[in-house]
């Protein structure tokens, strides 16, 4: 109910050349019509902030489907292959500006496995990756770009031993697919190398013939399963 003066202020609004709609709107409606111009702009802020997010969405790795195979040059010859089991990782994939888009895999140091038991624990050891000291490695992506064809690469400090270097990573991304049994996923599979001496991983024999036992440069594919978050 109106009191006295806001009362007045309504009969009498024409006699001060305002209209009583706004006199009376103003005590104290007209502050209800603000808060809820604010509301307003509240919600417009919420929906744009929406966009947003559904611009750039959020993909978790599924650690049980994604690993990294590596492989090397042994005694000149032969290939020496390898895998990593992965820990955990997430993509924001941006659809609409794929240079906003942002990728962190963890990989677990103790599960290098090379099928020779032998190999495997010299490995794992403080000699080479120090999985006891140094219990993962890690790659974050810094810059994301379109190569052509539908293929991103992807450059990042990969961490290995506590040593960061930058790698670059090239492969592609599948579209969205959605299947009663696997759910709402895309599949991805990135290409790189890196040499061993950037991180200190220098243990090697001279051969007779000259070269080493295990060549510097280590090629790897990164095969990935993403999930809808």
């Amino acid at each position: 109910m109106l009191g006295m003066t806001e009362q007045a202020l309504c009969k009498s609004g024409p006699s001060y050349g305002y209209s009583e709609y706004y006199l009376c709107d103003t005590i104290p409606a007209l502050m209800a019509r603000r808060f809820a111009s604010f509301g307003t702009v509240a919600t417009l802020l919420s929906l744009l902030s929406s966009q947003a997010i559904a611009d750039s969405e959020i993909w978790r790795l599924d650690a049980a489907q994604t690993s990294v195979v590596f492989s090397a040059i042994y005694l000149k010859t032969a290939r020496v292959t390898g895998s990593l089991r992965c820990l955990e990782g997430e993509a924001h994939i941006d659809e609409r500006e794929p240079a906003k888009s942002r990728v962190v895999v963890k990989l677990a140091s103790n599960s290098i496995d090379t099928r020779n038991s032998k190999r495997d624990a010299y490995l794992r050891s403080s000699d080479f990756l120090d999985a006891a000291k140094f219990p993962t490695l890690t790659f974050e992506s810094s810059a994301v770009t379109e190569s052509g064809n539908g293929r991103l690469k992807i450059t990042g400090p990969l961490t290995i031993r506590g040593v960061s270097r930058p790698v670059t990573i090239d492969g592609q991304l599948s579209a969205v697919s959605e299947s009663v049994e696997r759910g709402v996923e895309r599949l991805a599979t990135f290409h790189g190398t890196m040499r061993r001496s950037d991180y200190g991983l220098t243990w090697d024999r001279v051969l007779e013939t000259a070269g080493f036992v295990v060549s510097n440069e280590v090629a790897f594919e990164l095969r990935v399963r993403l999930t809808r978050q």
